[in-house]
């Protein structure tokens, strides 16, 4: 069985290969397998991806809404209370060190929506702390890179064509984190006064 398609100005066909697969496999022991000589571990944790609709990028799933659609349709919080924020940035801790430790940036923190467009979120504090957590990604990636001391299964440097927000300066991201720690702190020295005062008078 055949399929066209139009890729561009050229006309590509595709076949159904199931069955020359499945009699090919026929003939392969338990626990056998064909590869070619390139074949690496990283090729065989991506061969388990296939058909996953978290992984296979090109497995088409009605259910996974597309990020972009998401913030055009307001499906994720943009502003949400302290105590989502909270839980936010509790799982987006634990997903950069899932990366840290050697999965794809694409299985981990980009599985966040509010990762793919930082600069849109409403919430200071959320919108800061996804900048900031990116800026260190970005960093440590070139360090990384740089070095040349890793394996790719080590530490993935891949980070699939999103953004690790390099349009913004170290310098930047950091004033930033500054200033809001100092307006953060401010507002909880004021809530304590504020409290003892209704301690004292109440």
């Amino acid at each position: 069985m055949t399929s066209p398609r139009m890729e561009g100005d050229a006309e590509i066909t595709w076949m159904d290969l199931t069955e020359v697969l499945r009699e090919a496999a026929k003939d392969l022991g338990e626990g056998q397998m064909l590869h070619a000589e390139s074949f690496n571990l990283g090729d065989s944790m991506s061969a388990l991806e296939m058909m996953d609709p978290k992984m296979d990028a090109g497995l088409l799933n009605p259910d996974v809404i597309p990020a972009d659609e998401c913030f055009e349709k307001g499906l994720i919080p943009l502003n949400p209370d302290t105590e989502t924020v909270v839980a936010l940035i509790d799982r987006l801790s634990a997903l950069e060190m899932t990366w840290l430790r050697g999965s794809p940036i694409v299985q981990t923190l980009f599985t966040s929506i509010h990762c793919h467009r930082p600069a849109a979120i409403v919430h200071e504090t959320l919108r800061i702390y996804c900048q900031a957590l990116l800026k260190c990604c970005d960093i440590t990636k070139r360090v990384v890179s740089k070095a040349s001391v890793h394996e790719e299964e080590d530490f993935s440097t891949n980070i699939g064509g999103y953004s690790l927000c390099e349009e913004l300066t170290d310098e930047e991201v950091t004033a930033a984190l500054t200033a809001h720690e100092e307006a953060l702190s401010q507002k909880a020295k004021t809530y304590k006064l504020q409290r003892e005062g209704k301690a004292e008078f109440g």
